[in-house]
C-alpha cells in the first residue's frame, strides 16, 4: 500500500484505558449485543470518542461511565491500526486504537481503589460466565492472561509484564 492510500484512510478512533494502580489492572466485561471486541469477555476499558473530544478526555470518559473511577491519561502507550467493528455501528471499518495509560487521579473514591470496596477479579470471576461483574481490579497475571482475547499490542503486554515483575516499591 502506497503512503497516500495509508493517509487518505478515515479511521474511527477507540481511546483505551490501561488503568493501573500497584499491581493491580482494571478490566471491564464486554456487553453481549454490543459492539466490543469480545462481547462477554474482560478486556481494558474503551470506547468511541464523541465530536469535539479528544481521546484524552474520551478514556477519562469511558472509564468513568463503565466504572466510576476517575483517571488521568498519563501518557499512551501504543498505537494499533486495524479492522473492527466501528463502536457504534458495529460495521466494520479502519480503527486507531490508542492506548493510553492511565492512573487513578486524587479525587477518586478509595472504596473504587485496590484494596477498598472495589469489585477484585481473581482467576474464579475471570472465567466465570455466569458472573454479573462488569468491572473490577486483577493481578497482573490474571489480567494478562484475560487479555488474551482483547485487542492489546505487544508494547502494552511488555510494559504490563514489566510492571508485574518490578520490585516492590519502599518507603522514599
Amino acid at each position: 500500500m502506497r503512503r497516500s492510500q495509508i493517509m487518505s484512510r478515515r479511521y474511527c478512533v477507540i481511546p483505551r484505558a490501561v488503568v493501573v494502580a500497584g499491581d493491580r489492572l482494571v478490566l471491564v466485561r464486554g456487553e453481549p449485543g454490543r459492539y466490543a471486541p469480545s462481547a462477554g469477555r474482560w478486556h481494558l476499558p474503551g470506547g468511541d470518542v464523541a465530536e469535539g473530544e479528544s481521546p484524552q478526555h474520551a478514556v477519562r470518559r469511558l472509564v468513568q461511565d463503565r466504572t466510576k473511577l476517575e483517571v488521568e491519561p498519563a501518557g499512551c502507550l501504543d498505537v494499533l491500526a486495524r479492522r473492527g467493528p466501528d463502536p457504534t455501528t458495529g460495521r466494520q471499518t479502519p480503527l486507531l486504537h490508542v492506548f493510553f495509560l492511565c492512573n487513578p487521579s486524587s479525587g477518586c473514591p478509595p472504596a473504587l481503589l485496590p484494596g477498598g470496596r472495589g469489585p477484585e477479579l481473581g482467576i474464579a470471576a475471570l472465567e466465570d460466565a455466569a458472573s454479573r461483574l462488569s468491572w473490577g481490579w486483577t493481578d497482573l497475571e490474571s489480567g494478562l492472561a484475560a487479555l488474551r482475547h482483547d485487542v492489546v499490542t505487544p508494547a502494552v503486554v511488555r510494559y504490563l509484564e514489566r510492571v508485574r515483575t518490578a520490585p516492590p516499591e519502599g518507603p522514599r
